[in-house]
């Protein structure tokens, strides 16, 4: 129909206009002929030919497209007639294809000229019909309905109160199920709907929400359609209809569906900017924008009704910023304080509002009534008071049920005792717990000194058992004993003695022995010639004695030498000299020297034997003079000459210090300490490899240093490694990241600062650790990207950690980890190493293992009982790059209790160079020897009373356990004295120097040694300090002095620690 009527009128000149799915028609260049026979046309401006006035008359244009087969007249905004083939708008019919008719054509109205409903958004501001619930179209898509995913609420057919559709819940049948639908939309006055349903009265109930508070309930059957009502504030509200059941029986249909439900705005818009945006003047929900509507204006506002944003107060805790006047208020207000050990509100003081603060210690009472300590935990309440070390009062203070029980004895006891001659006496202790002098008893009569004064049995005759001398009635000296009741007995003559005496009283003389003492007789020597012999003291005959030496020619004392009183031996000669000659002579009878009778040949004698003034003439040398000579290797020796006056070999010289082989043995300058000249390799003072030079005097010179290169070590002994560089090679420092967290750099192996890593994500401080622009719970490694549930980040470069244990189901390869867990994490950005140990003071038994790439990744290292403890210790050196999760686990039965976790991530070392490479010290006493000549890292202690000076110097790190309090001694005066002037201090945690956590220190313990000598051991250090049951470190470390003290600045060290 509609195509007919439009190709007449396209045909006529008139143009199609196609208007969403309506044909239109705009008259133009066509003549009419109305009922007066008048024609006019679009020309004429569509006013009849002759009448006044311009513009397009509704009613005539309405007339005129029905006479051209339209059922439609409307006039446009330019005055042009437009027929359509659409029913009429305007009509106050809503007629087919119309959402409204309101009776006129007009704007702002709620129903628009094309028969529209208007609503917020469409540009045009007026007042706003009523919103229907869109049923009809069979869906919902009309407005924007939300079902729930499992069960949800559908538009069917067989229930409705008007129209063909109603929206009926869909968990019928499912026992302890619910069914909801929600609709958010915004209106100002009113939301009506009608409902019905069948349903188990006591049990299933309907609910219907407004902003999550319900506001209407009901429950059993409702057959008829019944309508409720409700008025609402002017705004966007979220809407809700459920359908609860329990968990028995179902009653019939067993469902609620609801129908023509209409939100009514009852108010006229104050803006359409005919879009959907809440940052401009105009709201979505067509109110003008204010300060306080919860959105934010792009243009003029900061924030709108926010809640405060996180920000970073002046004492580094995490505050809040206010929005005032939709503009961030500019000052960061700190939080309450919480347990942590730190300022949080800014007021100077810490953890206050809670019992104590964390990791504050003092002293308590303990059970046994001695004053003990007690620390206060991760949160904040002081934990169980610790008994002290026994001392010597009389009392238990350790409360183990046992008095001064290291020392000797109990405080004012007395025992019996074993004096100092032996006798039992008694003892008191003393004040000091040390026993007194032992007191002897009474003397008795026993053969023993009871009273220690030196005399036995003394106040009685004599000692019992004991003997003594007596005169025999021959004069001898015999012997009595004296009785068990301390009385003489008779004298006992000796038996018979070597002394010429009668000793026995049977009137003869040393019968018995060889001879009697002091007789004498005649004998032959060893040498034949005749001697005298005498009876001993031992009453057997001595040696025999030679006679004096006579001139006989023969040996007569038997020294082995002949007529050695003489001048000469009897019949002997010897050479001789008349005036410048020489002859020879002989020894006559009375051992005298005849005439000399001289030579007249030169002999080879050394002499000169011709008297012609020359000696051995004849020969090639005086005999036994000497002379220089050439030897085989150049240089100059000496010759002898020979009995048979010939030069026997050139003797090389002695080797001298002159780069030359004087001795010809084939090797220059040996038998010192090097050859003159020679240049070596040689170890520095600092442990570099120098060189040295032989100096004049064949001894080495001083080793010089390299120039300094970067390899994390002091080359050039100037006390600094690296120096001359941007950092030390290997070293690592902390660094603030991208995003005001704290990160870790490392130098590289060309001494240049590489990236700052940022930190694993700590998962609880409501900040952004590891710069993905994620914060805690928003961060996929606080959930399920990798860390256990609950994780604590160990940051760079650690500390102590305390975590509650948690059921998670883990369990490591070693040990009986089927308990509870705590779990933490950390990230290395470069290869480090790592050291993990648990306490044993929190009482329970823990099993400690690692995984890589998470909580469920391949287990790296797991340890059960380290170190002989019930503690557990991982160390993991030279650990790759990644992301690693920790996990403290406790024996089956375990379910809950706190654990503490010392961790330290340092760059990779040599043992006890660093924190996370420490050394362990055993239980009992240790003798502790080492250097720290080759170790590249520094600590620094923090000056107290005993230690006045700061360790500049590098240092070894050493790790021991207290299971209980004990007096811990590190003594460096018991053995060698130290090579160097060394400062030694105890942290309790290790990477932390500050005051609180140095626990113990000492500079010069001034072991009696003399100042200006530095291996005297004046300058060796110690100390006894009383420490309480826990993890601590031990550092051995060097003072960096000024230049001219007597001591090195680094080398070895030898102590002796006690109490561990």
């Amino acid at each position: 129909m509609a195509t007919s009527r439009s190709a007449a009128a396209v045909l006529g000149g008139g143009a199609l206009l196609l208007t969403g799915c309506s044909l239109v028609v705009e008259l133009h260049d066509l003549e009419w002929e109305d009922a007066d026979g008048e024609t006019w046309d679009e020309a004429d401006g569509g006013v009849e030919a002759g009448d006044e006035g311009t513009g397009c008359d509704p009613a005539d244009c309405t007339a005129r497209c029905a006479a051209a087969g339209y059922p439609r007249g409307d006039c446009s905004t330019t005055g042009a007639c437009l027929c359509s083939d659409e029913v009429p708008c305007g009509n106050g019919v809503v007629d087919e294809g119309e959402e409204c008719d309101d009776g006129n054509r007009d704007t702002g109205d709620g129903c628009s000229p094309a028969c529209r409903r208007e609503f917020c958004g469409d540009g045009v501001v007026g007042t706003l019909l009523p919103v229907g619930d869109g049923f009809e179209s069979g869906g919902l898509a009309a407005l924007p309905w939300v079902p729930d995913e499992t069960y949800g609420w559908g538009v069917y057919d067989t229930r409705r109160h008007t129209g063909s559709y109603s929206l009926v819940s869909r968990n019928s049948g499912v026992a302890g199920s619910t069914a909801s639908v929600a609709l958010r939309a915004s209106t100002g006055g009113r939301i009506c709907f009608w409902y019905g349903g069948v349903s188990e009265a006591c049990c299933d109930v309907f609910h219907f929400e407004i902003d999550d508070t319900v506001v209407f309930r009901r429950s059993g059957n409702h057959l008829e359609w019944t309508e409720f009502c409700a008025d609402v504030e002017d705004g966007p509200h979220d809407f809700e209809w459920r359908y609860v059941k329990n968990d028995t029986v179902d009653i019939g249909a067993d469902a609620f569906w609801i129908d023509d439900v209409t939100l009514v705005p009852g108010r006229v818009e104050e803006c359409d900017d005919g879009n959907a945006s809440n940052e401009d003047a105009c709201l979505a929900d067509c109110r003008n924008a204010f300060c306080g509507d919860g959105f934010v204006r792009a243009d003029t506002e900061e924030c709108d009704g926010a809640s405060p944003r996180t920000c970073w107060t002046p004492c580094r805790s995490l505050g809040f910023e206010e929005c005032v006047g939709c503009r961030w208020s500019g000052l960061c207000e700190a939080p309450a304080d919480v347990c942590n050990g730190a300022d949080d509100d800014c007021d100077g003081v810490t953890d206050e509002g809670f019992t104590c603060r964390a990791g504050a210690t003092e002293s308590c009472t303990t059970t046994c009534g001695s004053i003990g300590s007690r620390v206060c935990s991760a949160g904040c309440v002081w934990g169980a008071c610790a008994p002290p070390a026994e001392v010597c009062n009389g009392a238990d203070d350790d409360c183990d049920g046992t008095t001064d029980e290291t020392f000797a004895c109990v405080q004012g006891s007395t025992g019996a005792c074993t004096t100092t001659c032996g006798s039992t006496g008694t003892r008191v202790c003393s004040a000091s717990c040390a026993w007194e002098s032992c007191v002897p008893p009474a003397e008795s009569c026993n053969g023993a000194d009871d009273d220690c004064d030196g005399a036995c049995d003394d106040g009685f005759e004599c000692c019992a058992r004991s003997g003594a001398t007596c005169a025999t009635t021959c004069g001898s000296t015999g012997t009595r004993v004296c009785s068990t009741s301390c009385t003489w007995g008779s004298c006992v003559p000796p038996a018979e003695s070597c002394n010429g005496l009668d000793d026995n009283c049977d009137g003869m003389t040393d019968e018995g022995f060889t001879c009697r003492a002091g007789a004498t007789e005649s004998c032959t020597t060893a040498c034949g010639s005749n001697g005298a012999r005498s009876c001993s003291a031992g009453c057997v005959w001595g040696a025999c004695v030679p006679p004096a030496e006579v001139c006989n020619g023969a040996d007569d004392d038997c020294d082995g030498t002949t007529d050695e009183t003489f001048a000469c031996v009897l019949g002997a000669f010897e050479a001789c000299s008349v005036g410048s000659c020489t002859g020879s002579r002989t020894c006559q009878a009375g051992c005298t020297w005849g005439a000399c009778a001289v030579l007249a040949t030169e002999l080879c004698n050394g002499v000169d034997d011709d008297c012609d003034g020359a000696t051995d003439e004849t020969f090639a040398c005086v005999q036994g003079s000497t002379g220089a000579c050439t030897t085989t290797c150049g240089s100059t020796g000496t010759r002898v000459c020979s009995a048979s006056c010939a030069w026997e070999s050139c003797v090389p010289p002695a080797e001298s210090c002159n780069g030359l082989d004087d001795n010809c043995d084939g090797m220059t300058d040996e038998g010192f300490t090097c050859r003159a000249g020679a240049t070596e390799s040689c170890t520095t003072a600092c442990g570099s490899s120098g060189s040295r030079s032989c100096l004049a005097g064949c001894v080495w010179g001083a080793c010089e240093p390299p120039a300094e290169v970067c390899n994390g070590v002091d080359d050039d002994c100037d006390t600094a490694s690296d120096d001359g560089f941007d950092c030390c090679a290997g070293g690592v420092r902390a660094c603030p990241t991208s995003c005001r967290s704290t990160g870790v750099q490392v130098c590289s192996e060309a001494c240049v600062w590489g990236t700052c890593y940022p930190p694993g994500e700590s998962c609880t401080n409501g900040v952004d650790d590891d710069c993905d622009t994620l914060a805690d719970a928003a961060d996929p490694d606080c959930t399920g990207g990798g860390v256990c549930a609950g994780s604590i980040a160990i940051g760079f470069p650690g500390g102590r950690y305390t975590a509650s244990l948690t059921p998670l189901g883990h369990t490591g390869s070693c040990g009986d980890g089927g308990g509870a867990e705590a779990s933490f994490h950390f990230t290395l950005p470069v290869t480090a190493d790592v050291f993990l140990s648990t306490h044993q003071t929190t009482g329970i038994d823990t099993v400690l293992y690692v995984r890589s790439t998470g909580c469920a990744g391949v287990e790296v290292g797991c340890n059960d009982d380290a170190d002989g403890l019930a503690t557990s210790r991982l160390q993991l050196a030279s650990l790759a790059a990644g992301t690693y999760a920790v996990l403290v686990d406790t024996p089956t039965g375990v379910t809950a209790g706190t654990v503490t976790l010392d961790a330290y991530i340092t760059g990779p070392s040599a043992a006890s160079d660093r924190c996370g490479r420490p050394t362990f010290l055993p239980a009992g006493t240790t003798s502790l020897s080492g250097s720290v000549l080759g170790y590249t890292n520094d600590y620094t202690n923090t000056v107290v009373a005993g230690c006045p000076h700061t360790a500049l110097r590098e240092d070894r790190v050493y790790y021991f356990y207290l299971p209980a309090a004990r007096a811990v001694t590190v003594d460096g005066c018991a053995d060698a004295p130290n090579s160097f002037d060394q400062i030694v201090y105890v942290r309790s945690i290790c990477t932390d120097g500050a005051a609180g956590n140095q626990v113990a220190c000492n500079d010069d313990d001034s072991c009696a040694g003399d100042p200006t000598l530095c291996d005297s051991g004046h300058y060796n250090s110690g100390f006894t300090a009383t420490l309480g049951p826990g993890l601590y470190y031990l550092f051995i470390d060097g003072w960096k002095f000024a230049e001219g003290h007597v001591c090195n600045e680094r080398g070895g060290y030898q102590f002796t620690i006690s109490g561990l």
